[in-house]
């Protein structure tokens, strides 16, 4: 009963016949929601019927027209039937334009009609599709007599004027009476709840509508666009109370787009403002002075200023002096002919002090005048980029002016870059005409040593240290560097470049040969010095041979003058140990000049053994004298060590006459020995010629300083043996060592490298 009144009120309510016979229609698809149907409309003065509802459930969900043709027939059928509903029988359609369109939409089907007469002279027809449903022929007959009836009352009352409006609106419209009945639904809001696949109208409205409702009527006062969301839309429903609150009609609005643009842009904006308040730079608005208009809080972490205190000033007061009046000319003069601007300047702090900063601005114009209206300006703290910038500056004047030799090489070891000085040692000049490798600027004889070991050690490791020789000036065309090679790579550990820093060691060579010159004038000054003191024992070991050499000459000659027939045999024999003699003293005279000889140095393969009993023959006399035994034991298949034999000599003969005088017989020692051995470290590769003796020894802080210049424990001593020896020892690549040996005495150690070069130096 609630349906029928509110379709009768509805019907009452329209402004036209089309409204009304709408209206009676949304009552039949209630009814009969699966009974597919259509509702035309004939005005008085046409021929045509024209859709005004069904045919939603069709199978092309549109009636559509055809071209030409009249419903004349259509008309004089009707006009046979009787307009009285409940006497209606239902005819089939004829064939006509409205049944061409009926069958356009829904072929192959077979159409029943119900006529209601309107009193303008027009018709409203129903057209109800086969199968009928039990109820829906009875339904159409019943609302086609309401119709009628609604139409035809003498005495009804006008239509409402909020009826017609809401009935013309394009926007969903309800009216409601005072009871909250609705009574009107116009034909967007029907077509809307449709769309949306809605149970009803009511589906539009706001939750909370009963509450609306009665505060509009009790208020009688207008609630202005209440949002609902119903499906995917957005609605905006204004409750309007007319004839004091007796009726309140509904007026809705889809504002989809316009709401989610807003929601949008206000997430948009929410977003932004988080930002410009997190965000680390600087964020400001300028008005066209550049006073600050806002100021982001990153003020008060980069100024130390609250935003606060920095509204109502102007940005260039926070410059530094000297650069104020230049920069704040050069960006408004940028903004005014670009639009943008971007500079590089110190700002002043809370505290006084200046901090770097990169301002990006960016004008903003009025649109009609094209004005600067604003700046905005975003601000981000450089200083420590800018220092960075700075010690790079400095590092790279640093590596332009440098003595040393810098170059820069890129992945595949092609120059890219050199400073003066390797420009002017390597006679290079910027630009570089043709591709150069570093390896091209090494010497010959180092160029291998570069290529395999120090560039893949640098690669390997990142750096590699080492003495080489680069091609350039010197008297044979190159000259010694200390070379230090360093890879440099990126954030993803690919190589990037090469860097070399090679100083020039000419002057260092030139001093180290001069030291070796020195000395060997030292060692050979040493030499003629033990030479010296040993020459009562040179005298006593020439003596004895040409004292043999006289005694044999004159027995032979004694020989000659008694013998009327000399003996050969006996001649021969005494010529023979006259020629012996002499031999073992043309040996000592020739050992003792290759001693004593000022030769350069020559490092070869020394054996060892022959060495050590060359050296203990040298000083054996003393050593007899001084009473004193020499044990010497080598050691079976000693090999060979790098060595100049002469030097090595020296440093026994040093060694070896310490031991005398420190082992001879003094304090009641019956028994002064020294022992020479030597042993071969396989893991090292070297040998280590030990000498040892049994003398008194000396105390742990003597130990300390042996090898100290000018220091001896002999009165007669001058301190500089053991200095000179020990500078000997490291010049072969060796050491030279002393310690307390534990049963007494002193033990020195004498250890060179094996010779393993197959006789090279």
């Amino acid at each position: 009963m609630s349906a029928l009144t509110r379709a009768f009120g509805a019907a009452a309510l329209a402004p036209d016949q089309r409204a009304r016979v709408l209206a009676m229609s949304r009552l039949l698809e209630a009814w009969c929601p699966d009974q597919a149907y259509a509702a035309f409309v004939r005005h008085p003065a046409g021929d045509l019927l024209q859709p005004v509802a069904g045919m939603r459930r069709l199978q092309h969900g549109q009636i559509r027209r055809t071209s030409g043709g009249s419903d004349q027939g259509l008309n004089e059928h009707l006009a046979t039937c009787t307009p009285t509903p409940l006497d209606t029988a239902a005819s089939r359609c004829p064939d006509t334009p409205v049944l061409a369109r009926l069958k356009a939409a829904a072929p192959d089907t077979q159409w029943q009609l119900v006529r209601a007469a309107l009193p303008d002279g027009g018709d409203a027809l129903f057209a109800i599709a086969e199968p009928v449903g039990a109820d829906a022929l009875a339904v159409a007959v019943m609302l086609a007599g309401v119709l009628q009836h609604i139409t035809g009352a003498p005495d009804d009352p006008p239509a409402l004027p909020e009826a017609s409006l809401l009935w013309r609106d394009p926007c969903p419209g309800l009216l409601f009476n005072g009871r909250g009945d609705l009574v009107l639904e116009n034909p967007a809001a029907s077509a809307l709840a449709s769309q949306l696949a809605l149970p009803g109208v009511h589906s539009l409205l706001p939750a909370n509508h009963g509450a609306l409702f009665r505060s509009a009527v009790q208020g009688v006062r207008s609630i202005a666009e209440v949002e609902t969301d119903v499906a995917d839309r957005i609605l905006l429903w204004t409750y309007i109370p007319v004839a004091d609150g007796r009726r309140v009609a509904l007026r809705g609005r889809d504002a989809t787009e316009q709401r989610r643009a807003a929601r949008w842009s206000s997430r948009v904006d929410r977003i932004h403002r988080l930002i410009t308040e997190n965000t680390t730079d600087l964020i400001s608005r300028h008005d066209r002075a550049g006073t600050f208009l806002y100021v982001s809080p990153a003020s008060l972490q980069l100024l130390g200023r609250m935003p606060g205190e920095l509204e109502g000033t102007t940005l260039s007061n926070l410059m530094a002096p000297a650069e104020r009046e230049q920069q704040d000319a050069d960006a408004k003069a940028a903004l005014v002919e670009r639009g943008f601007h971007t500079m590089t300047c110190r700002l002043r702090d809370a505290q006084g002090g200046y901090r770097w900063f990169e301002i990006a601005m960016r004008a903003i114009r009025d649109t009609y005048s094209g004005e600067i209206a604003e700046w905005v300006c975003i601000s981000r703290d450089v200083t420590k980029r800018h220092r960075a910038e700075e010690e790079t500056r400095r590092l790279a004047a640093i590596v332009a002016a440098t003595t040393d030799l810098v170059l820069f090489s890129d992945a595949r070891g092609s120059v890219l870059h050199f400073n003066r000085a390797a420009g002017d040692h390597l006679g290079l000049q910027h630009p570089l005409d043709s591709t150069i490798a570093v390896a091209d600027l090494v010497a010959g004889n180092s160029r291998e040593a570069f290529i395999q070991e120090a560039l893949p050690t640098a690669l390997r490791g990142g750096v590699w240290r080492g003495d080489l020789r680069l091609a350039g000036r010197g008297p044979d065309g190159s000259f010694p560097v200390s070379m230090v090679v360093m890879s440099h790579t990126g954030d993803d550990d690919a190589l990037q470049y090469v860097s070399v820093i090679a100083r020039d060691m000419s002057d260092r060579e030139m001093r180290e040969a001069q030291a070796r010159e020195h000395q060997d004038e030292l060692a050979h000054a040493a030499r003629l010095s033990t030479m010296g003191e040993l020459a009562s024992g040179i005298a006593h070991e020439m003596n004895q041979p040409l004292a043999s050499i006289m005694n044999y000459a004159r027995a032979c000659r004694n020989h000659l003058d008694r013998a009327d027939t000399p003996d050969r045999d006996h001649l021969q024999d005494g010529l023979k140990r006259i020629d012996d003699r002499a031999q073992h003293a043309a040996q000592v005279i020739q050992r003792l000049r290759a001693f004593i000889r000022k030769d350069r140095r020559q490092i070869t393969a020394v054996a060892v053994e022959p060495a050590v009993r060359s050296v203990i023959e040298m000083v054996a006399w003393e050593a007899r004298r001084s009473g004193v035994r020499i044990d010497w034991t080598p050691p079976p298949r000693l090999p060979p060590v790098v060595a100049d034999q002469v030097l090595l000599e020296q440093v026994l003969v040093n060694l070896i006459r310490n031991a005398i005088d420190a082992s001879r017989d003094q304090d009641g020692n019956h028994d002064p020995r020294i022992w020479i051995d030597a042993s071969h470290d396989d893991e090292a590769d070297t040998v280590t010629i030990h000498v040892r003796d049994n003398g008194p020894g000396l105390d742990a802080h003597a130990v300390e300083n042996l090898f100290e210049p000018f220091r001896s424990s002999k009165p007669e001593g001058v301190g500089l043996g053991l200095t000179i020896s020990r500078s000997i020892v490291e010049q072969l690549g060796g050491t030279l060592g002393g310690e307390a040996d534990v049963a007494g005495g002193m033990v020195f150690n004498v250890t060179l490298a094996v010779w393993t070069r197959g006789g090279e130096a």
